[in-house]
Parts: C-alpha cells; structure tokens; sequence
C-alpha cells in the first residue's frame, strides 16, 4: 500500500476539529458525544432538514477534506460504518413496534440503510464515480482504505474521498449496560482525501504505507508483519504506536506480547480515551496520526494498532516520507 493523504477532517468527542491538529481535554462522560458544529456553514439548511446526524456529520466532514484539497467532487466515494444510520433504524424498529406492522414511515427505513451516508455525499457533491460501503464493525474504516489503496493502484481514480462515521443513541446506550459492557463509547466521523504514492504535491500530511486485519491475536503477528515486509522498513522504526486496546480483559497485555514480537518498542498512546470506542474509531486515530507527523513533526513512522472484543485486529502504518 501507498497512497497519501493530502486534506483530513474529524468531528470527535470533547472537541469539533476543523482541520488536522492535537485533540482536546478527554471528555470526562462515559457516554463520548461528538461536539458537532454549524452544519448550515457548509451544509443548504434545507437539507439538512432531511439528515439525521450521522448523515450531517459524514456530509459536514467530507464537504471540508474537499475544500481543503482544492476539489468540487472526489473521483470516488468509500465509506466505512460499524451501524450505519442507527437512530433512524430505531426509529424504524420503533415504528414497527407501535404501528403493530402496519401503516410505517418508509422513510425511516430508506435512510437507515448503511450505504445512505455514502450516499447522501455522492449526490451533495454530484460525484458520480465508484461509490462503496464498507459495513464490517471494527474492520469497516481500514477495509474502506484498502479499497481506496486498489482503486489507485489501478488508476481507476486519481483521488478518492475516504470517510468513515458512527453514532451512538440512548437506546444504543442501554443496551450495552443491560450486556454488562463497561466501556466509554463514542461517535464520530473522519474524511481523508487519498491521493496514489507516486503523484508529488506539497500538499501532502502524511502517507498511509500499509493497513490490514485479523481476526485473532495468532494472526496478527502474521499480518503486522506482512505489513512491514510490503512496506519495506524494519518495525524499530516506529517512533509511536496509537493504541485501541483496552486496559482491562487481558487486551493490552496481548497487545504489548504482540509489539514486542514483531520488534516494536516504541510508547503507546490510548486513543479511544479522547474519542471513545466505536466501530470506526481507527479513522479517528489516522486523524490524530496524521496531525503529529504532518503538523508537529513529532514523530516520522506511527502505527495505529486497534483492538475490538479482543480478538479482533487491525493496523495502520502511517509514515511522514
């Protein structure tokens, strides 16, 4: 993989992110709600009548990766959501329940469906070009980027617009406490303009060099380093790892054995006490990345290690060459 990132924006807990830069103060709720901004500043208000918030979020994010990149309309759309559009599938669900099937709204369900932020994005910008959806939980932004990666190499666009949203809902809430699950969960969304390897702009933040998943710690190993074989540099050279491992249920500690195999000893931050766990907190972490090499200068070579129900994988390399 080779692909660079010319122009990122991310809506996250605690703090609106206009452009690539640090995050905030963590917010402190166990509930992360993204801080959303003035949609209509982008956004015809009347359409953002019709959108529900991942919807705005998604559309608000995308509309300013383009601005920033210099575009009207991306070559192509991919997004990647672990629950699409889920308080309008409630809604839906809701509805079904008190109208005893009878009688429903269509249009709950036409903008539940998980393409729907994909999309709206599409016909906001008059993009007609390759338009995909990637709906695989934790593996959804990076299975979105690797597509992207693909779309490139074979010159089938010349730049791709990649997002990725999810929100969370009370309900949503409720039901994870009724499970007995403790973590802090989030919502957010994240666009990046890709760009292939080859092509030289000085607009360029930072340059993806591989990504990949695995749905067991055993695999892993395997795949982080395939990761850095294809990306030809030796995993010492990792100056920070972006961690989305969870301290308690044994997920850090195989985390830490599985850096230590493949030669990583680099310090490891906690992402998701800034945004939160969802199902595409990862492209919150290329965001981050992305702000420590191309605007700090901190570091050159990151990695973005994600962990989901502890056996699910999945990794970013990140690199400022």
């Amino acid at each position: 993989m080779n692909i660079i990132i010319t122009s990122a924006h991310c809506i996250h807990a605690g703090t609106v992110t206009q452009s690539v830069n640090d995050p905030d103060t963590p917010n402190p709720d166990r509930w992360k709600k993204a801080s959303e901004p003035v949609y209509k500043e982008r956004i015809n208000p009347m359409q953002l009548r019709r959108m529900n918030r991942l919807m705005k979020m998604s559309l608000y994010t995308a509309l300013d990766a383009v601005a920033q990149a210099g575009l009207t309309s991306p070559d192509a759309v991919i997004v990647g959501t672990g629950m699409g559009c889920l308080e309008y599938t409630e809604s839906f669900l809701s509805c079904i329940d008190e109208n005893q099937e009878q009688t429903l709204n269509p249009s709950y369900f036409i903008t539940s469906t998980h393409n729907t932020p994909a999309a709206q994005i599409a016909l906001y910008m008059k993009c007609r070009g390759y338009n995909s959806t990637y709906s695989h939980k934790a593996f959804s932004f990076e299975h979105a980027l690797i597509d992207a990666a693909l779309l490139l190499d074979e010159g089938r666009a010349s730049n791709v617009l990649v997002s990725a949203a999810d929100e969370i809902t009370p309900g949503y809430i409720r039901i994870l406490k009724r499970l007995g699950s403790a973590a802090d969960y989030g919502e957010g969304a994240a666009s990046f303009i890709c760009l292939p390897g080859s092509v030289k702009t000085e607009k360029r933040i930072c340059r993806i060099i591989g990504a990949g998943t695995a749905s067991s710690p055993e695999k892993a190993r395997s795949v982080l380093s395939a990761i850095f074989k294809n990306a030809g540099i030796h995993p010492a050279r990792v100056s920070l790892v972006l961690s989305g491992a969870a301290e308690s249920g044994g997920e850090r500690s195989e985390h830490d054995a599985l850096l230590h195999a493949v030669g990583i000893s680099a310090p490891a931050e906690q992402y998701k006490k800034i945004c939160g766990e969802y199902h595409t907190s990862s492209a919150f972490a290329l965001h981050h990345a992305a702000g420590i090499i191309g605007l700090k200068n901190s570091a050159e070579v990151v990695l973005i290690c994600n962990v989901y129900k502890k056996n699910n994988y999945s990794f970013i390399l990140v690199s400022k060459y």
